[in-house]
Formats: structure tokens, C-alpha cells, sequence
């Protein structure tokens, strides 16, 4: 099984979407904030950090990069959700996002067919053991 050709299309647009769309909105919040908040600016370059490294694992077919991708988006729901009580109803988009990803995660027949077979063991290996 190759690195990624074996992937269907919505695998592939969620890769595409971790290398490419979460960066560029990741990066168009933190010129938006313009040096403001720097607690958030850098929360959203840890979001870009974490999603190229879920992209590059899910590429790799690593046993942990479903599960830790599912922990990004469910830690992002939940975020967004807290947003949206306080009066923050910008943050729509990404709850809806989130959910539809994490239900594709759950139900894909890509990722049960690709990574259902490597669950052996620790999923979720800290990155410095991998």
C-alpha cells in the first residue's frame, strides 16, 4: 500500500484541507488580529503546526493520525461551541466544518478500509517516539 494513492477523494480533499485551508484561514485570523492578542495568534500557529503534522501522518498511513485528527477537530468543536455562547457567531463556519469532518472520520469506508488494519497497540505515540 502506497503512501496516499489508495485514497478516495473526500480523504484526499481532508488532507488537502489540513495542508492547504486550515493554514490559510489560520493565517488570515492571525493578520486580522494584527499583533493584538498574541495568545491567540499563537494558538493559531499551533493549529497550522498540528495540522500539516495530521496531514504528513495521515499520508504516511500512521496508525495515530485518525484518531489524533479526530482529537483536533472534536478539542476545535468544542472550542467553537464556547465561542458561540459567549456571543462569537463568526465561529458558525467552523462548527459546521468540524462536524462534517468528524463525521466523515468516523464513518469513511476509506479510513476503516486504510487504517483500521494498523490498529496494533498504542494509537496515539507521542511525536518525538514515531
Amino acid at each position: 500500500m502506497g503512501q496516499g494513492k489508495d485514497f478516495g477523494f473526500w480523504l484526499k480533499f481532508f488532507v488537502f484541507s489540513l495542508f492547504v485551508l486550515t493554514p490559510i484561514v489560520a493565517i488570515k485570523e492571525i493578520i486580522l488580529l494584527s499583533g493584538s492578542d498574541i495568545f491567540t495568534s499563537l494558538t493559531y500557529c499551533g493549529d497550522i503546526a498540528l495540522s500539516i503534522f495530521m496531514g504528513i501522518s495521515i499520508i504516511k498511513i500512521k496508525p495515530y493520525a485518525i484518531q489524533l485528527s479526530k482529537v483536533f477537530l472534536f478539542t476545535g468543536l468544542i472550542g467553537v461551541i464556547i465561542s458561540l455562547i459567549m456571543g462569537e457567531f463568526s465561529e458558525i463556519k467552523f462548527l459546521l466544518s468540524n462536524s462534517i469532518w468528524l463525521l466523515f472520520l468516523y464513518n469513511s469506508k476509506d479510513i476503516k478500509r486504510i487504517f483500521k488494519p494498523l490498529k496494533e497497540g498504542l494509537l496515539l505515540k507521542p511525536p518525538f517516539l514515531v
